[in-house]
């Protein structure tokens, strides 16, 4: 899956715990999912200035031999359709990684507060489930490949955590490096955004 430049290294790698049970498919790829920018105007927001940043720096296309390579595996994913029922179902794999972009292999995703609550409940606050959505946003994985902007020493085999949030980039807080506060913060696994527990 492809995580944004947003990850913190030195990642210390734990086993994962999974607390619900969950039901294995064996549908098509779901290609719903992979639209992603389609349920998260945050994201279509931060590519455009990423794309202005970034200019005329290539995204790496890859073949179906490049991604059987970086990715053997199906992308499977644990999805939730409705509080109580939760779904294995497999995923299209990246086939672009854009330049400030990092394709990740998720390792260990931990189970939250809030995966709990969305899972019994399907309703945290103004946050509700109205379609399925993949779980989880605490994860750490490995770097399989890099895009040609990323300059922060991230290269392939590096452990890494994840920043569960994308935030604007542009705020007040952002700009001071108090990123944590920016008011238009998306969080991965919050209705509708999809979460981070898929290979």
């Amino acid at each position: 899956t492809l995580f944004r430049q947003q990850v913190v290294r030195s990642f210390e790698r734990k086993n994962s715990l999974l607390l619900c049970s969950l039901h294995r498919f064996s549908s098509a790829k779901t290609s719903y999912f992979y639209e992603e920018a389609n349920l998260d105007p945050l994201k279509a927001k931060f590519d455009a200035r990423q794309h202005r940043i970034f200019g005329s720096v290539d995204a790496i296309k890859l073949s179906e031999s490049d991604q059987t390579r970086l990715m053997p595996e199906d992308n499977m994913a644990a999805v939730l359709n409705k509080p109580l029922e939760v779904a294995i179902y497999p995923m299209e794999r990246p086939s672009l990684i854009q330049p400030w972009e990092v394709l990740l292999r998720v390792d260990n995703t931990g189970i939250c507060g809030s995966d709990l609550e969305y899972y019994r409940h399907g309703v945290i606050g103004p946050f509700k489930l109205e379609q399925p959505m993949i779980m989880g946003h605490e994860s750490g994985g490995t770097v399989l490949a890099v895009g040609k902007g990323v300059d922060n020493g991230l290269k392939p085999g590096d452990k890494v955590a994840l920043e569960p949030g994308l935030v604007c980039g542009e705020c007040n807080s952002c700009k001071s490096g108090k990123y944590n506060l920016c008011p238009e913060v998306t969080f991965f696994a919050t209705p509708p955004v999809h979460g981070t527990m898929r290979r």
